[in-house]
């Protein structure tokens, strides 16, 4: 599944696919500057001529301060689903800033939502080879690893992402190593980023949703329901949530509640 643009400029990766019915995965906003933007001269007449006017070039500052502008703008027309605007957005940040690492990673989020699976491989790279020090970057990158199932890479790269000390979010990072390996059947590995994840957030439905997958898996059927609860009880459950509950409750013995899961399943799918 691409990633989801429910979420403005916090952009949420959907994993359903990989983790079973574990929560999904959640990418970080990559940090752009909130400079105000300055024209960019127009390339085509770059030549002898304007400078020849005396017409200045763009400093280095000056040209990042123009992408970063041009990356918020492309985040925001991606989160309204208009995604030509994005592209155009994007693309021209990066003409003007080939090196921007948050450029890359939206730009790469964007062509994994519309299917271009080898042009979002390539920014993906790009992003960390220029912002591979990140926090933000690298998370985005290991879940993007997570999704080709390449867990044991995807693992490495949310590690390197918790090392950054400047890391604003890390429990996004866990949240995300907790969901992965889940989806790698590494339920121990998965409880341990989990349980920190709810250390610092008590509530946070990822790891409460990822928790209640991992009781179920070590058949600790009463715990499982008890988080998944928790987790409901703080937003809708999604389809694969949903899937969940009904095989927490049948584990436990209760038709009822798990014929009421699967039928929430149903209105779901407009059945």
């Amino acid at each position: 599944m691409p990633p989801d643009r429910s979420v403005l400029l916090v952009l949420g990766i959907a994993a359903a696919g990989l983790a079973g019915c574990a929560g999904q995965p959640r990418m970080n906003e990559p940090q752009s500057s909130s400079s105000t933007f300055v024209a960019v001269p127009d390339r085509s007449d770059r030549g002898s001529r304007n400078r020849g006017r005396g017409e200045p070039r763009m400093d280095e500052q000056t040209r990042r301060n123009n992408s970063d502008v041009l990356v918020e703008l492309g985040q925001r027309y991606y989160a309204r689903g208009e995604y030509e605007i994005a592209l155009e957005k994007l693309r021209s940040a990066l003409s003007i800033d080939p090196t921007s690492a948050s450029g890359h990673t939206v730009i790469a989020i964007l062509y994994e939502t519309i299917n271009d699976g080898e042009r979002a491989a390539e920014h993906y790279r790009k992003s960390v080879q220029y912002g591979g020090r990140s926090g933000d970057i690298l998370n985005n990158y290991g879940s993007w690893l997570c999704r080709q199932r390449r867990f044991d890479d995807a693992d490495a790269h949310f590690r390197r992402a918790l090392a950054d000390p400047f890391y604003k979010s890390p429990e996004s990072a866990l949240a995300n190593a907790g969901t992965c390996a889940l989806a790698a059947g590494k339920f121990d590995v998965a409880e341990n980023y989990l349980r920190q994840v709810l250390t610092a957030r008590p509530e946070d439905e990822q790891a409460l949703i990822g928790m209640a997958e991992v009781a179920w898996r070590k058949d600790d059927f009463l715990n499982a329901r008890a988080f998944l609860q928790r987790a409901e009880s703080r937003t809708p459950l999604s389809r694969s949530a949903l899937q969940l509950g009904a095989q927490i409750e049948e584990s436990l013995g209760d038709a009822g509640a798990a014929a009421a899961y699967r039928a929430r399943m149903g209105s779901q799918d407009g059945g």
